[in-house]
């Protein structure tokens, strides 16, 4: 509520800024003061539960303290700036949800169990952070008034939504219920996409080790990488290799190439599109810090006017650059030939590059376009939501191009 929300809207001389109480944080401090062992399981029970410390209904508060709206904050209007500083208390817990989540995901291969415990309490701390909402999408209009004069985020947040678009005050906190509870497992599943999506995500290890344990006898270039294996690791007298073993020290990657090779002309990665696939990742994150620091620049930080000069040049090279990477892959599938590449993949590939042009230029005509509040929501599904969903759609259809056969992994 401070430091983004007062913050960003007002300008504050010294000593007169924002205070805030946090029950999340008393509940910590509370288990350091505990007198005994009972006392502590307790206070650490009401930590992890999001115990309401003085049981008002809210998760903290937060005085606003004495400061002048600022340019930014004058755009916003009254209701919007009172909108903006009840919802900024719950953002920081769900940004951090969202990036363990997608964090889990993105090693579950590497590392099941510390994925298993990130995703785990990243999980369960966005339901608990989620009664938060809910209490306010179960209430009347009457509750709702009620509950936000008391300080209640989500029911403050509805309240003056409602009065800045005129939608029912019960509807604004229903939906941002449900945009709030799906958020967590919509990164969740554009992270898992995106790990899919992956070249080297295609076959795991399991299905790798059981194709080889199936087919190095019979095939040369397989028996050789077994031949190699054999040379530095001796097998146990009783048993063999056992399973674990081959899963740890065989050479995986050799093997996933072998069965990838079907379809190479789809798989092979370039020195240029390295290149432009680093650039293109360079410019989604150049785009948005552009905005974001031109805003701050122009309302609370002047000091980065220079920062977002030099972004507003940068950002079209970038965005340039990102329609060359997309056109390059898809040159790529469709110059192929026809044992290689499927026609799903060309299609999937242009369907791509398709999106990616279309969104980077009107990104680029942004400055342009009236409707400007469509500008962010349309930037996020064709800079991220499409390609994202192109990519593992081609990666499963390039799976499908190698019809590699595996039975049940054993041990």
């Amino acid at each position: 509520h401070g430091y983004l929300g007062n913050r960003l809207i007002y300008t504050y001389a010294p000593g007169q800024g924002p205070t805030y109480q946090v029950d999340g944080y008393d509940n910590f401090k509370a288990i350091f003061s505990s007198k005994n062992l009972t006392e502590s399981v307790k206070n650490i029970g009401r930590w992890l539960s999001g115990y309401d410390r003085h049981q008002d209904g809210a998760a903290g508060w937060c005085s606003s303290g004495h400061g002048r709206v600022n340019a930014l904050g004058g755009v916003m209007g009254s209701h919007g700036r009172r909108a903006w500083v009840s919802i900024t208390g719950s953002l920081p817990a769900l940004g951090i949800d969202s990036v363990m989540v997608a964090s889990a995901v993105q090693v579950r291969q590497r590392h099941p169990r510390l994925a298993a415990l990130m995703g785990g309490y990243a999980t369960y701390d966005h339901l608990v952070n989620s009664s938060y909402p809910l209490t306010a999408a179960i209430m009347n209009s009457a509750k709702l008034e009620e509950a936000a004069a008391k300080g209640h985020d989500f029911a403050s947040f509805a309240i003056h939504i409602s009065a800045m678009t005129g939608i029912s005050a019960i509807v604004v906190a229903r939906l941002t219920f449900l945009a709030w509870l799906g958020f967590v497992p919509f990164v969740a599943l554009v992270s898992y996409w995106h790990e899919r999506s992956r070249v080297d995500s295609l076959i795991s290890d399991e299905e790798a080790l059981n194709f080889f344990s199936q087919s190095w006898n019979t095939n040369n270039e397989l028996s050789e990488i077994y031949t190699a294996f054999k040379k530095y690791h001796q097998p146990n007298v009783e048993n063999g290799y056992t399973y674990p073993y081959l899963l740890e020290h065989l050479d995986l990657r050799a093997v996933k190439q072998h069965m990838l090779n079907k379809v190479r002309a789809s798989i092979e990665v370039d020195q240029v599109e390295i290149c432009l696939s680093r650039l293109s990742t360079g410019a989604s994150f150049v785009s948005l810090t552009s905005r974001l620091v031109t805003t701050l620049a122009a309302t609370a930080y002047p000091a980065l006017k220079p920062l977002a000069s030099v972004l507003k040049i940068a950002a079209p090279v970038m965005q340039t650059l990102t329609i060359a990477q997309a056109f390059y892959r898809a040159k790529k599938d469709l110059s192929a030939r026809e044992e290689e590449s499927s026609a799903t993949i060309k299609v999937l590939s242009v369907a791509r590059a398709v999106s990616v042009a279309v969104t980077s230029l009107g990104i680029l005509a942004s400055p342009w376009i009236s409707q400007r509040k469509w500008i962010l929501p349309a930037s996020i599904v064709g800079s991220v939501i499409l390609p994202v969903g192109f990519d593992y759609l081609r990666a499963q259809a390039i799976r499908k191009k190698m019809a590699v056969e595996v039975g049940p992994v054993r041990s």
